[in-house]
């Protein structure tokens, strides 16, 4: 009676935990079909895909450079040529080269790294900061899911949470150790240990098996990796 009993708590209980694991692995797999069908359509601008594999300021030196601005020195610092310096020249139209002309003209007539000027340079950095929420306004709302995960469950979720793994690792370990104590007489009672005893060992991976969802339906950086590929 007692391996009946045991069988049929412990398929219960695994059962439940598995549902809950199969439930969470449906809603963010179909999050992650729907974020990556968008994400995959979504023509990224030229800059936007250059800052994703953090290479923005490259290129904005890039086009100043291919535009007459900037001179690069053997030393890898910027230096303004003739066209750069004259004011009447019309500046380039988009805002990341633009606030990186203006910045090596505030250093003038001294030569800048262009390193110094992406970490140092707090104007730039102003102008980079309002570029990027303009750019993040136009994009649609999906796309924008943050690199690392968010805590927003709250401590009463955390705490039920974590009453619900104490309990369940209490009851693998008292049904573990009744299904040892209780000998089996007959054939129904050793098919009820069996079933108990796959329903624990199955239990005792429910863990990885979250871990595997959880990793196999990641999709913390969508527009990073669309820019990368």
């Amino acid at each position: 009676m007692l391996q009946l009993l045991l069988a049929v708590s412990a398929f219960t209980v695994t059962a439940a935990v598995y549902a809950v694991i199969g439930l969470r692995w449906w809603r963010r797999a179909r999050l992650r079909r729907a974020v990556l069908g968008l994400v995959a359509g979504l023509e990224l601008e030229a800059y936007h895909a250059a800052e994703l594999r953090s290479e923005e300021i490259e290129a904005a030196a890039a086009e100043l450079l291919l535009g007459g601005y900037l001179d690069i020195d053997g030393e890898g610092a910027a230096r303004l040529t003739e066209a750069g310096r004259d004011p009447g020249r019309t500046p380039p139209c988009h805002p990341l080269p633009a606030a990186l002309l203006d910045a090596v003209r505030r250093y003038d007539p001294e030569p800048v790294s262009i390193g110094c000027i992406d970490r140092y340079d707090t104007e730039y950095q102003i102008g980079r900061r309002a570029y990027a929420r303009d750019r993040d306004a136009r994009l649609p709302r999906i796309t924008r899911i943050p690199r690392t995960p968010t805590h927003e469950r709250g401590r009463l979720l955390d705490c039920c949470g974590c009453v619900g793994i104490v309990l369940l690792v209490g009851f693998w370990c008292v049904a573990g150790v009744l299904l040892l104590h209780a000998y089996p007489h007959g054939l129904r009672e050793w098919a009820a240990s069996v079933v108990a005893a796959a329903s624990l060992a199955a239990l005792g991976f429910a863990e990885g098996a979250d871990l595997a969802v959880r990793a196999r339906t990641a999709c913390e950086d969508p527009l990073g990796d669309h820019a990368r590929k």
